[in-house]
C-alpha cells in the first residue's frame, strides 16, 4: 500500500469524526441549516473534479440511472434527517455507532430483499462485525444497564 494511502486513512477519518462531532453540536439549534451548509459546501467542491470527470469520460446516463440518483438523494436526506434527529435527542456515544452499525445491516437486508441476494454463511459472518455489535449484537460492558442490553456501549 502506498504511503499516500496510508496517510489518506487517518484524514478521512479525522474527517468524518470531526463532521461528526461538529453534526451533533449543530443539533442542540436544530441542525438543519448545518446540514445544509455543508452539503451546499462540499457540492462547490467537488463540483471542479465531476466537471472535469464529465468532460474527460462522457458518461451515459440512462433513465434507470436518473432514477438511482434520486434515490441515492433522497436516501442520503433522509439519513442526514434522522442522524440530527438522534443526536438532539441522544448521546454521541450512542447515537454515532447505531447511526454506524445499521447502514450495513439494512443495504445487506434490502440486496436480500429486492434483488435476492444469498450472503451464505461467510457474507453474514463479515456483516456482524460491522452491524451485529452496534444493532443487535449483546452488550457486556459493565456500565451497561440490564435495560440497555441491545445498545452500543
Amino acid at each position: 500500500m502506498s504511503a499516500t494511502a496510508i496517510g489518506l486513512v487517518p484524514a478521512a477519518a479525522v474527517v468524518h469524526a470531526s463532521w461528526n462531532l461538529l453534526s451533533k453540536q449543530a443539533s442542540a439549534a436544530g441542525g438543519a441549516a448545518f446540514v445544509w451548509l455543508v452539503a451546499a459546501c462540499s457540492s462547490v467542491l467537488y463540483a471542479v473534479p465531476a466537471i472535469a470527470l464529465i468532460v474527460a469520460a462522457r458518461p451515459q446516463v440512462t433513465g434507470l440511472g436518473v432514477v438511482f440518483l434520486i434515490g441515492t438523494s433522497v436516501l442520503h436526506a433522509g439519513y442526514f434527517v434522522v442522524l440530527q434527529h438522534g443526536y438532539r435527542h441522544g448521546d454521541l456515544s450512542v447515537v454515532y455507532p447505531l447511526a454506524r452499525g445499521t447502514g450495513p445491516l439494512l443495504s445487506g437486508l434490502a440486496a436480500i430483499w429486492l434483488f435476492g441476494e444469498d450472503p451464505g454463511v461467510i457474507g453474514v459472518a463479515g456483516s456482524w462485525p460491522c452491524s451485529g455489535g452496534t444493532t443487535g449484537g449483546r452488550c457486556w460492558a459493565p456500565r451497561c444497564s440490564p435495560r440497555w442490553r441491545t445498545c452500543s456501549c
